[in-house]
């Protein structure tokens, strides 16, 4: 570990990522930082003469992992990174299906070859600095070190950005059901689907601030204003149905399966602007979207907490929304210091919202959870194609996708009853995820 190297970086990379699924939050960010560490030190960006092309693209792919993880963990501590964007321009050059199939004659012919416009990493090395501005801006709006006038006035740029970004992907990397079949074979799904992930996040998070209009709005705005921002806020909700479709999409593609942890809190986002549309919509159809888009989601943080312990904290963030009835008061999306948290700090424990609750009583939900119950081991469920799971069978035998299926089985019921309220739903659908979580626990018992 005192002698830095390539293969300590990725250590450091690899065992900081994995601590951050485990929850260990302190300990990812000191490894993270330990593989920046080691990587400046060996300037991991500069290409050694003798070295080949194998060794060149590895540098590169690794100095690429170093960077992301440094940005995405700035974000998760509220901080700045410490890298600065002067080599981030070192993008890989080879697109992945060409640098797995390499032949040993191919080693040294590197001086000669060709950058590839099908490079996935290269292409999101792209967003990385879009990334960082966005979560600049998203701060100082929070902290209210700018106005809401300034930050409409520089999301065009970034919009234009990310625009370009994707419009400059080639066909073969463009999200179509035929790509991900492609790559889902040569088993590069996950990252032909990671890409396409981030570019919808960062647009849900670089229009969440419009959701809160009946608090951004001053009567004084001009019209133009007022219709300007209902768009942005209709964008945001675009992406966030995008998220929810691709991930859906993905845990049902061989081969593109996204089960990170950070998948979760991206879906926890997504699942804040559905809430939205169901409370605060006039559109039913847009709500009803929402509702399937809640249940897809709900569905996927069930599996995803059955690897990764730090979902349960990236649920949390759910629960302090209904505990602090975010969802029912006039401010509940304002971009303040919490919900900036919310939005940026992936693995953090945020705690409680500490502004004011309003002392008024919860009307009676029209649904009985218990009715629905998480079912017991020895209880014989038939859950569509699944085959029934009865007292013959043992714990061993229980895999969490099966786990998962008999859970949501309820949700799918819960938040599909069109006579429930908006509000009822989100209720509910809450109290059901957060509930899943202990009685999932006491069925491994």
């Amino acid at each position: 570990m005192m002698n830095p190297s390539v293969a300590t970086v990725q250590v450091c990379v690899l065992i900081g990522h994995y601590l951050g699924g485990e929850g260990d939050v302190k300990s990812k960010h000191i490894y993270l930082g330990i593989a920046r560490l080691h990587a400046q030190a060996m300037r991991l960006w500069e290409m050694p003469p003798d070295s080949t092309i194998v060794s060149r693209e590895v540098r590169r792919r690794t100095w690429l992992s170093v960077i992301i993880a440094e940005n995405w963990s700035a974000t998760d501590m509220s901080t700045q990174p410490v890298l600065s964007s002067e080599h981030d321009m070192l993008f890989p050059i080879m697109d992945e299906v060409e640098f797995l199939t390499l032949q040993p004659d191919d080693f040294s012919d590197g001086l000669n070859f060709q950058s590839s416009e099908r490079c996935m990493w290269a292409h999101m090395a792209g967003t990385i600095d879009i990334f960082r501005q966005i979560s600049g801006m998203i701060s100082k709006l929070s902290l209210n070190l700018r106005s809401l006038d300034s930050y409409r006035s520089e999301i065009s740029d970034l919009s234009q950005r990310l625009d370009h970004w994707v419009q400059r992907l080639p066909p073969e990397l463009q999200y179509s059901m035929e790509n991900l079949v492609y790559f889902g074979n040569a088993g590069l799904g996950r990252t032909l689907l990671g890409m396409h992930m981030g570019y919808h996040h960062f647009r849900q998070l670089l229009y969440y601030p419009f959701l809160n209009s009946q608090a951004n709005h001053d009567v004084a705005n001009p019209p133009h204003l007022l219709s300007c921002d209902r768009n942005y806020a209709r964008i945001c909700k675009k992406h966030a149905l995008a998220i929810s479709d691709i991930i859906k999409l993905g845990f049902h593609t061989s081969g593109c399966n996204p089960a990170y942890f950070l998948t979760g809190h991206i879906l926890v986002v997504s699942s804040s602007i559905h809430l939205h549309t169901l409370l605060f919509g006039e559109d039913q159809a847009a709500a009803d979207v929402a509702r399937e888009r809640l249940v897809s989601n709900f569905e996927i943080l069930m599996q995803l907490k059955m690897y990764w312990p730090v979902i349960d904290s990236s649920v949390a963030r759910l629960r302090e929304f209904q505990n602090s009835r975010r969802l029912s008061v006039s401010d509940s999306f304002v971009l303040d210091n919490w919900m900036l948290r919310f939005l940026m700090e992936h693995t953090a424990n945020l705690g409680p919202d500490s502004r004011p609750v309003p002392q008024t009583q919860d009307p009676p939900l029209p649904y009985d959870l218990e009715v629905l119950p998480f079912p017991n081991p020895s209880d014989a469920v038939q859950i569509s194609d699944q085959p029934v799971i009865g007292a013959g069978t043992v714990v061993s035998e229980l895999e969490p996708e099966n786990l998962s299926g008999l859970a949501t089985s309820s949700l799918s019921t819960l938040l599909q009853d069109k006579s429930m309220s908006n509000e009822a739903v989100v209720d509910n659908a809450l109290h059901w995820l957060l509930d899943q979580d202990l009685k999932a626990s006491e069925y491994w018992l």
